[in-house]
């Protein structure tokens, strides 16, 4: 990833976001704009970063000299939210975190902190979006923009850090696109917009996946509504029509829109707060960016757009995949979380159940099959789980249960009571090893339990935390289920709440 100079957009920024509270802190973190700092053994420092919920944000933290190993930390007050030691060890011990989403409106702390007995010097780098910043354009020179050739009537001039567009007449319409050669599939699009105006209103829009003028359209108009559009052929498809959203307010001037595409979905941000999505799978494919005016309908309607910077993220190739996802009850928001980190890029809800129970009197494992008649081969499939045991201590726990095929073969992802946990294929009697290993301390109850199955293999994740994968696992194709497991004769009853599966193609 190459670091550029990142002046005029971390001050756009950082007018913004910063609270009056947070503007007291000297550690204040702003996007694109790399810090630094110097840990001693053990240490660690904190660094603060104000968001609206829904916000989607990358984070890297890289020894300067060599010495340190960093780790990362992200915090709601005292709660960790997210965190990562090395994303790909042993190639490298810096750490990263991409694309990851911020649950809540407020103040985050991101901490990071020495590993071990490990010390030196650090850089942090906050990105939106994905995690290479493939384009940061602050409009300092001429920059690489031009305007629709069938579209006379949009103008535009860069310099003094702006991007300028006019467009004048009665409901026109005109755009200007980046130049740059490369073309984005899977990009998060944002654009500053210091000021609009104009007479008989205006729309602003940001063109994603276009392609001699076909694609993606993210527009704003001036009464504060807003609405996702497809490109074709010079008509305009509404995918979703002018609506509402609490934090767009009407007349509005001065702010920032965000688009992410990531196979058939595009998320839609104002001002780095998640507003919604659309799916489509017209234009799933690469195609350059841009902005978008139209005029209003009075006969001598104007309009003109400031801008202070257009950014464009990518995720790193190679891929990291996260050793931590963020729990929550429901499905489809872990569904999406899933897909725009590429876990399993084309998921979509295939069931949920609310509450669901299996018991069990006896040593062994007693499985009770889900969605009977369905098999599933790429999947992400969780609940939360708490047991019921006979006796305290008992040596007893609870799984999902996926590539079921009849009562002695199937896959067994389970968590005991102790905090042991694994994952087993059972074929006939036996039960083969796969995963295994022993959580610090017995878990505490409910506890999410997850499998993604993808085309790298198998993933299981406890209590959002990756433990184990196995990129060649047997018996994944099948049905699903749930289970209990008795290492010893004894009463247990699990109980699996909010149960959720999403399948890909």
């Amino acid at each position: 990833m190459t670091l550029r100079h990142f002046a005029a957009l971390a001050l756009c920024l950082l007018l913004w976001t910063i609270t009056p509270a947070a503007a007291q802190s000297e550690r204040v973190l702003v996007p694109f704009a790399p810090v630094t700092g110097t840990l001693a053994s053990g240490g660690s420092e904190d660094w603060q970063y104000t968001a609206p919920a829904g916000a989607v944000i990358s984070l890297f933290a890289r020894s300067s000299d060599g010495t340190l190993d960093p780790v990362l930390t992200v915090l709601e007050g005292a709660d960790v939210v997210i965190a990562n030691d090395d994303y790909d060890y042993p190639d490298t011990r810096d750490s990263a975190l991409e694309a990851f989403t911020l649950p809540r409106t407020g103040t985050y702390t991101i901490r990071v902190s020495a590993y071990g007995s490990t010390a030196g010097a650090y850089s942090l780098l906050l990105l939106l979006g994905y995690g290479d910043d493939v384009l940061v354009d602050e409009f300092d020179t001429g920059g690489s923009w031009e305007a629709d050739e069938e579209q006379a009537d949009v103008t535009f001039t860069t310099g003094n850090s702006q991007l300028e567009v006019t467009l004048t007449g009665l409901e026109e319409s005109g755009s200007i696109y980046n130049t740059l050669d490369t073309n984005f599939d899977r990009f998060y699009l944002n654009a500053i917009f210091d000021e609009v105006r104009g007479r008989g209103g205006w729309q602003v829009a940001l063109l994603g996946r276009m392609v001699d003028g076909d694609g993606y359209a993210f527009e704003l108009d001036s009464q504060g509504l807003w609405r996702v559009s497809r490109r074709e052929g010079g008509e305009s498809t509404p995918l979703r029509d002018w609506t509402t959203h609490p934090a767009i307010r009407a007349g509005e001037a001065r702010f920032r829109l965000g688009m992410m595409a990531y196979g058939e979905d595009l998320d839609l941000f104002y001002n780095d707060q998640y507003i919604g999505s659309v799916r489509d799978d017209r234009f799933a494919r690469p195609g350059s960016i841009g902005i978008g005016l139209a005029t209003g309908s009075q006969l001598d309607s104007s309009m003109t757009a400031l801008l202070n910077a257009v950014s464009v993220t990518i995720p790193v190739n190679p891929a990291i995949f996260p050793s931590q996802v963020q729990v929550s009850s429901d499905g489809a928001l872990m569904t999406r979380d899933l897909r725009r980190r590429g876990i399993l890029s084309d998921a979509a809800p295939a069931l949920n159940v609310g509450e669901s129970f299996v018991d069990l009197g006896r040593a062994g494992v007693g499985a009770l099959p889900l969605a009977r008649g369905e098999t599933y081969s790429r999947f992400a499939y969780a609940a939360n789980v708490t047991w019921e045991l006979g006796y305290e201590n008992a040596p007893a726990g609870c799984g999902l249960v996926f590539g079921y095929q009849d009562e002695t073969t199937y896959s067994l992802a389970y968590l005991m009571q102790s905090g042991a946990y694994g994952v087993s294929p059972r074929l006939g009697e036996i039960f083969a090893p796969g995963v295994s290993g022993s959580l610090s301390a017995p878990p505490d109850l409910p506890t999410q339990l997850l499998v993604v199955v993808n085309d790298e293999g198998l993933h299981y994740f406890v209590r959002g935390l990756l433990v184990g994968s196995l990129p060649d696992a047997a018996t994944t194709t099948g049905g699903i289920g749930i289970a209990v497991v008795n290492e010893a004769p004894l009463n247990t009853t699990c109980r699996f709440r909010d149960v959720w599966l999403a399948t890909g193609e």
